[in-house]
C-alpha cells in the first residue's frame, strides 16, 4: 500500500488477519518460552520477506524471474563472502574449516531448492497476482514448518495447532478462490466480444 500505492481489498484485509490468527495458534505454545531477542528476529524476518514481495513485485515486469532470482542470490552470494571473510578476520571462522564434504553438499542442495527453485516459483507467482495476495501466503511458512517436523522428526501437534494450520490454509484459499473470480469489468469485456463474434 505504502511502496506501490496497491490499496489491499478489503477480502485480502480479511484474510490476512485470519491467517495471522491461523499463525498465531500455530507458533504460541504454551509449553514453548518466546525470546524477545528470538521474536524480534521473527518479525524482522516476516518484514524482510513483505519488502522482498514489494520490491520484486516492482521490478519483475522488465526482467525473467530467472534473471532476478540470479540477481539476487549473486548479490547474497557476495554478502555471505563477506561475513565469512570478516569471520576469518576476527578469528570465528575456524568452525567452518571443521564442516565436512557432506555437510557442504547438503547446505548447497538445500541452499539451491529454497533460495534457487523456491523463489523461482514464488517471482513466477508473482506474475499472476497482486503482491498483497502473495504477501498472504507467507503465512503458509509456519504451517509447512510444523507439518515437516511432524513427518520427519516425530513430533506431535497440539489441537490448537491443527486448528490454527486449518484456518491459516482456509483463509489463503478462500482469498485465492475470490481472486480467480472475474471482475464486472471482465466479465462486460467477455460478454462484448462473443456478442462481437457471434455478429
Amino acid at each position: 500500500w505504502l511502496v506501490l500505492r496497491h490499496r489491499p481489498s478489503r477480502s485480502i484485509g480479511i484474510g490476512a488477519a485470519l491467517a495471522l490468527v491461523g499463525v498465531i495458534l500455530v507458533v504460541a505454545q504454551h509449553d514453548v518460552g518466546l525470546g524477545a531477542a528470538g521474536v524480534t528476529l521473527t518479525i524482522a524476518g516476516v518484514m524482510a520477506c513483505a519488502v522482498y514481495t514489494v520490491l520484486s513485485s516492482r521490478y519483475l515486469a522488465d526482467s525473467t524471474a530467472l534473471g532476478v532470482v540470479l540477481i539476487q542470490q549473486t548479490a547474497a552470494l557476495g554478502f555471505a563472502i563477506v561475513l565469512a571473510v570478516a569471520s576469518f578476520a576476527t578469528g570465528h571462522g575456524a568452525t567452518l574449516r571443521d564442516v565436512s564434504a557432506a555437510a557442504w553438499l547438503s547446505a548447497l542442495a538445500a541452499g539451491a531448492l529454497y533460495y534457487g527453485v523456491a523463489f523461482w516459483f514464488y517471482l513466477n507467482g508473482l506474475r499472476t497476482c497482486s503482491p498483497g495476495v502473495a504477501g498472504l501466503f507467507i503465512n503458509l511458512v509456519p504451517v509447512f514448518g510444523i507439518t515437516t517436523a511432524t513427518v520427519f522428526l516425530g513430533e506431535r501437534l497440539t489441537t490448537r495447532q491443527w486448528a490454527g494450520a486449518a484456518i491459516t490454509i482456509s483463509a489463503i484459499n478462500a482469498e485465492a478462490i475470490i481472486q480467480r473470480r472475474p471482475t464486472n469489468e471482465e466479465l462486460v469485456v467477455a460478454r462484448q466480444t462473443a456478442e462481437a463474434i457471434t455478429k
